[in-house]
């Protein structure tokens, strides 16, 4: 059946009624449209019993010659308290299910949120508390306290702030708030185990990185230093042996003067590179060092992380 063919049926029970009675017809015309309104959305489906049997009691109407359709308005009255009644429940389960919980889970793929607010109440003790505060021994400590938040079995487990919900669905903070009236909001959420894996990246070895030093040479001839190299190991566990560098090798002299006072080189005061003892990307140094004029000697010290040696190296007399 279409709706075309119940608004016909409509219209011939409307010409049927006639001059009856005006007030009847406009009782029974709105209980119609009321009915249509709420169940006319479109096209209806030819299994819908209800118009069925509205169609055949109204063809009864006519073949009778009833002035007074009862029968219809019953019929009509108690489908539409049924549909009330259905209305109804299904507004109250949705008012349980929306304000019958904090708030509902929202989720997205595996992991679920719960949004919750709550009005902090007035404090009071914890049951098993009381005895010792009437004993005169103890008092409040007002910096120390506990929200207690009934959440509902059903969250055990969740999670806010690395704290869980117990499972008798209570949410305990402690020291979280500061006085009655506060408005707390929380995100609860729920944990989802899923597996992992961890890589780890790769870096090229450090050529000048040596994890142990097992060595220190150097050239000196006619008082002049030079070739100061490291030997030891690197991070990959191969030997190597390189020229000093300055980025993460570190030099100091202290000369020794003949008129008994001291002066000293430092690699870590900074500034232009030393080429005296540092070579640049491995290469060998493009200068020497020789001891000035008035030095009778020289203390050498040589460090590389954990590693340290010092050299003492006297002046030469020049062969003749």
């Amino acid at each position: 059946m279409t709706t075309q063919t119940i608004q016909q049926l409509l219209t011939d029970f409307a010409t049927y009624l006639g001059e009856q009675d005006k007030a009847l017809y406009q009782q029974l015309e709105a209980k119609i449209n009321q009915l249509k309104a709420d169940l006319l959305g479109g096209e209806v489906s030819a299994d819908l019993d209800t118009f069925r049997e509205l169609a055949e009691e109204l063809r009864k109407l006519k073949a009778s010659g009833s002035t007074i359709p009862e029968a219809l308005i019953t019929k009509m009255t108690e489908f539409k308290q049924s549909l009330d009644d259905v209305i109804e429940k299904l507004n109250a389960l949705t008012v349980v299910l929306d304000r019958g919980r904090p708030d509902k889970p929202t989720t997205s793929g595996q992991i679920s949120v719960l949004e919750l607010q709550t009005v902090v109440p007035s404090a009071i003790h914890y049951p098993e508390d009381e005895t010792k505060l009437a004993s005169g021994d103890y008092v409040v400590d007002t910096n120390n306290n506990d929200l207690i938040i009934q959440v509902g079995k059903q969250y055990a487990g969740w999670e806010v702030h690395d704290e869980k919900v117990n499972e008798e669905g209570l949410l305990k903070l402690h020291n979280f708030v500061s006085h009655q009236g506060e408005v707390i909001k929380l995100t609860l959420k729920s944990p989802v185990n899923v597996t992992s894996v961890l890589y780890n990246n790769i870096r090229k070895v450090d050529l000048n990185r040596l994890v142990s030093v097992t060595d220190v040479t150097y050239k000196f001839e006619n008082n002049t230093l030079s070739e100061l190299k490291l030997h030891g190991v690197l991070e990959n566990g191969k030997a190597v042996s390189r020229y000093l560098n300055q980025n993460t090798d570190y030099v100091r002299i202290v000369q020794y003067h003949s008129s008994g006072f001291a002066s000293t080189i430092d690699s870590s005061y900074g500034g232009e590179p030393d080429k005296r003892f540092f070579g640049q990307h491995g290469e060998k140094p493009s200068e020497s060092y020789h001891i000035p004029e008035g030095v009778d000697y020289i203390e050498l010290t040589i460090n590389h992380n954990d590693f340290s040696k010092t050299i003492t190296l006297h002046k030469e007399t020049p062969k003749t």
